[in-house]
């Protein structure tokens, strides 16, 4: 190739990468901040998980004094028809 020539692709180049460069900058930006948001969005999800946890433990015993509370109310409604 002449000097011409590799002059001529080496404008076509650097004119390239100064029209795409700022898009591509752009776009890194974007998705570095899309990155954050979903770190962020990550966290959210595990503190949703964890107080997930936590109210399920507190249905269980929840259930498990109502059902105890249900037996002695029985035992109670039995004892109340002995008397009578």
């Amino acid at each position: 190739m002449t000097f011409e020539e590799w002059s001529f692709l080496i404008k076509i180049v650097t004119a390239a990468v100064l029209a795409l460069g700022p898009w591509m900058f752009m776009v890194h930006a974007k998705l570095a901040v899309l990155a954050d948001r979903m770190k962020m969005v990550s966290r959210k999800l595990d503190k949703l998980a964890e107080s997930g946890e936590q109210m399920a433990a507190v249905c269980v015993r929840h259930d498990a004094r109502l059902e105890m509370n249900a037996e002695q109310i029985d035992h109670l409604h039995r004892r109340l028809g002995e008397l009578e």
